[in-house]
């Protein structure tokens, strides 16, 4: 992380800061061309949608491959402007939430292995990627312990770094971000969730339930942001989304479109 110290808009160190700013303002969906450049919120990778009926499979396909590069490239375009350069840090709440959308914790190992095996077999020498376990402050582990004890870390993961005074009720109506990722949950779960076997058969129902299941990720994902604070205290806390295509008019997500590659 690059701190740049008050001094005069001239200095160089200025400079470069602002030239390292546009770069990540080209590939970022919360700065428009031409626009102010607000950094409330930075670069996030978005995560693969837990729905088949959207993907073609469990694991990393070309569109994460494009994705990774598309990042490595953010980083390669950063050393030109700045020698140290720049890393892109994934951090993976897969484990955080897979439980309450019904994802085998199998396959969120299997799904983070094929990522970094895509950074291994690309070249992609500025991505790195944080395990939940390495916010815990364990050992690295194999996909055995991993999966026997994917959901003690869970559990330890709430017993260290939960907020008993946060209620997501109530969060919602006072967090204009916490609202829209709320509504945000509502929408791909009414979708996503729309075939679930054990999912409510009255309208009401349903709806109760599919809310629930958005309260209950928003408090998960407060825990998680906590632990990223205390672990990572230099990270910025917020999230937003990186450009897979260069779309600068709306918000569109990589995972609901398709890319032909002429």
């Amino acid at each position: 992380m690059c701190t740049v110290k008050e001094e005069s808009d001239d200095s160089p160190a200025r400079d470069v800061a602002k030239a390292i700013l546009q770069v990540l303002a080209d590939y970022t969906v919360n700065c428009q061309r031409g626009g102010p450049m607000s950094w409330e919120n930075a670069e996030g990778f978005l995560p693969t949608i837990m729905s088949f009926d959207k993907t073609l499979g469990v694991l990393p396909d070309l569109g994460e491959e494009l994705a990774l590069q598309h990042l490595n490239g953010l980083c390669l375009n950063i050393t030109q402007i700045y020698l140290p350069g720049a890393e892109v840090r994934i951090s993976s709440e897969g484990l955080v939430h897979n439980d309450i959308l019904g994802v085998p914790d199998e396959v969120v190992w299997d799904y983070g292995e094929a990522l970094r095996q895509i950074a291994v077999d690309q070249n992609l020498a500025h991505i790195r990627f944080i395990r939940l376990a390495d916010l815990l402050e364990h050992p690295r582990s194999t996909k055995e312990f991993y999966v026997t004890h994917a959901s003690r870390l869970r559990r330890e993961l709430t017993l260290r770094f939960q907020d008993p005074s946060f209620d997501p009720r109530e969060a919602i109506n006072a967090d204009m971000d916490l609202l829209l990722t709320y509504r945000g949950y509502i929408k791909f779960l009414t979708k996503d969730l729309a075939h679930r076997p054990k999912l409510a058969k009255s309208e009401r129902a349903r709806v109760e339930e599919i809310s629930q299941t958005a309260r209950r990720m928003l408090a998960r994902g407060q825990i998680y942001a906590s632990a990223i604070k205390a672990q990572r205290g230099d990270y910025n806390a917020a999230d937003g989304g990186a450009r897979l295509i260069p779309v600068i008019d709306r918000l569109l997500y990589d995972y609901r479109v398709c890319l032909r590659l002429a």
